[in-house]
């Protein structure tokens, strides 16, 4: 053992006291002129759409797709309204969840007070609703809703009644109040 450690020794002091050799450069491969003439023909033409798809210098048997900038464009946009369906149906279908599992009723107590308050604006019309006064509301004072109300949702709610009875779809106003929200969180 010893005397390889020491041959070993030996030589990669030897190698370090000897000047640094940079390796020889190899040789350059000859180029034939017909393999060069080869190599300029292969070249694809700069915008040729119509040349065929070649691969190692055979014809494919199925082309390789090419996406124009429209076809993308189109792809980018079909795809965007794709996703959105797909959110407005999600948000459709996690507001009708209680509608489905439970059947059309008005849950809690804001609902309620919405449903009455349109149920008046369409029964007596507007005048009446923005004079009118709750006594149920904040009980036993009472309430003067139509100064202290935002009347959207009603507004909204009466004017799609209105419309389905137009069009002579007989609803309840209390189905247009149910439904109102998952139709507009779509």
């Amino acid at each position: 053992m010893a005397p390889r450690k020491a041959s070993a020794a030996a030589s990669a002091s030897a190698a370090a006291a000897s000047p640094a050799r940079a390796p020889a450069p190899a040789a350059a491969p000859a180029v034939a002129p017909a393999a060069a003439a080869v190599e300029q023909v292969a070249a694809p033409a700069a915008a040729d759409p119509d040349a065929p798809i070649t691969w190692d210098k055979r014809k494919l048997a199925y082309p390789l797709p090419h996406f124009s900038r429209e076809t993308i464009d189109n792809t980018e946009s079909f795809l965007r309204f794709v996703i959105l369906a797909f959110i407005c149906g999600a948000a459709v279908a996690s507001r009708l969840f209680a509608v489905i599992r439970f059947e059309s009723i008005i849950h809690e107590f804001d609902p309620w007070f919405n449903y009455r308050a349109t149920k008046v604006l369409v029964e007596r019309g507007f005048y009446e609703f923005w004079n009118w006064f709750d006594p149920t509301a904040w009980y036993p004072l009472g309430r003067t809703v139509g100064g202290t109300v935002y009347p959207g949702i009603m507004v909204t709610s009466g004017v799609i009644w209105s419309f389905l009875q137009w069009i002579n779809m007989p609803v309840d106003i209390r189905n247009v109040c149910v439904l109102l929200a998952p139709g507009f969180s779509g």
